[in-house]
């Protein structure tokens, strides 16, 4: 898998040569390195040029913000590379990054996204101070993970623990597909959680990137600033996933985890602002719309109407004290019970598989087409799920000629 970096460049001239040859000292080399300088008015570009590196693809643009400046890099880096890493300017990597966290793109699996642990640095490299606010704020965000089973969906909704761009290793055909949005503050926050929301978010646990923590970074804003733009973000979220959440339910499953993590936040959201700021919207659509959409909601296409969303709650009552007020356990519970379910309907998908391929390969007079190059391949195995590859090999069956029904 080639792999590319991108390097949004701003005003960072005291950095941006470790940010560069942290990529270039790599021991997985790179395969392409290429740096947008988005319009810095100090000495960044000199310092780049100064540098003589034949590696670098160096462009230069006006100020369009980070958000732009990244999509162009990874659209120039998907002409020929199938991964893409962002690293800020102003940031730098350990030498092991990519040896140690590509495999997680390259093991065949679902994930489209990665990032890892974080080493929090000050202005002069050195290891930030215990005490300093942001490190304070990061041990919050990272204990955490320490919790059992935590779903990264849900993770992800109590903060943004990944913190940065510079710590977002992807599959480029999935960032092309999810270009980061016009946000200042938060375009890293909403493409991760994105990933998470759909299962295709990865971590590894050791810390991977150096993160420089100093006075201009972009989260020393005053609060209103951030909290308005997460506040934009999660309405995004509802408006952007829509269509995908009507026809997943393990991703509105996801969502649940988020929403209800991301209401007792350690981070900037606040659940009071987003209910006020949803009511708003709803105050000017026609209430025969709202109970127009509620009614077509349908079993078939969300079986979470067919059960109690706290139907297991009562089961956990012992008559030896209040059951937990947070609904915690009978979560827990719900899960193990819903992935149980999965599981059966999983088992079951694969049993009828192996009975159909078992019926097209015992088939003498399909076989024998097949011999001759007349007929297609018929038991090959496309989707996801069992049960998506399933009805694809059903779908199949059922518009061929080559296949004698049993008996």
């Amino acid at each position: 898998m080639r792999l590319a970096v991108v390097i949004p460049c701003y005003n960072h001239a005291h950095y941006i040569e470790a940010a560069i040859r942290s990529v270039l000292d790599q021991t997985r080399p790179v395969d392409r390195l290429i740096v947008i300088d988005d319009g810095s008015r100090d000495d960044s570009v000199r310092v780049i040029r100064a540098m003589g590196e034949a590696r670098v693809e160096l462009v230069e643009q006006e100020n369009r913000n980070a958000f732009n400046a990244i999509n162009r890099g990874v659209e120039m880096a998907a002409v020929d590379c199938e991964a893409v890493a962002v690293l800020n300017s102003d940031d730098h990597y350990h030498p092991a990054r990519f040896e140690k966290m590509m495999p997680l793109l390259e093991g065949g699996g679902e994930a489209a996204v990665a990032c890892s642990a974080l080493n929090l640095i000050d202005d002069d490299d050195r290891p930030l101070a215990a005490d300093h606010p942001r490190a304070r704020w990061f041990e919050a965000a990272w204990s955490v993970g320490a919790r059992d089973s935590l779903d990264m969906a849900s993770w992800m909704g109590l903060c943004n623990f990944p913190a940065t761009t510079s710590n977002i290793l992807a599959r480029a055909d999935y960032m092309r597909a999810n270009p980061f949005k016009p946000y200042h503050y938060n375009h890293d926050y909403y493409f991760l959680s994105g990933a998470a929301l759909r299962g295709r978010l990865v971590l590894h646990p050791e810390r991977l990137v150096n993160y420089r923590v100093h006075a201009t970074n972009t989260m020393n804003t005053k609060a209103s600033s951030l909290m308005r733009e997460v506040l934009r973000q999660q309405v995004d979220f509802l408006r952007d996933f829509h269509g995908e959440m009507a026809d997943d339910a393990e991703m509105r499953r996801r969502y649940k985890l988020y929403m209800a993590a991301a209401f007792d936040n350690v981070s900037a959201f606040h659940a009071g602002l987003f209910l006020h700021v949803l009511g708003g919207v709803l105050a000017g659509c026609p209430e025969e719309e709202t109970r127009r959409r509620i009614q077509e909601l349908e079993e078939e296409s969300f079986p979470e109407l067919a059960a109690f969303p706290n139907r297991h709650h009562v089961g956990l009552w012992r008559g030896d004290g209040p059951v937990g007020a947070d609904g915690s356990l009978a979560e827990k519970l719900d899960g193990v019970r819903d992935e149980r379910d999965r599981s059966k309907e999983a088992a079951a998908a694969w049993k009828e598989l192996a009975a159909l391929v078992a019926r097209i390969s015992g088939d003498r007079r399909y076989a024998l087409a097949r011999c001759f190059g007349l007929a297609p391949r018929l038991d090959r195995l496309e989707g996801k799920t069992p049960q998506e590859k399933l009805a694809a090999l059903k779908a199949r069956l059922a518009g061929t000629r080559w296949l004698r029904e049993p008996g």
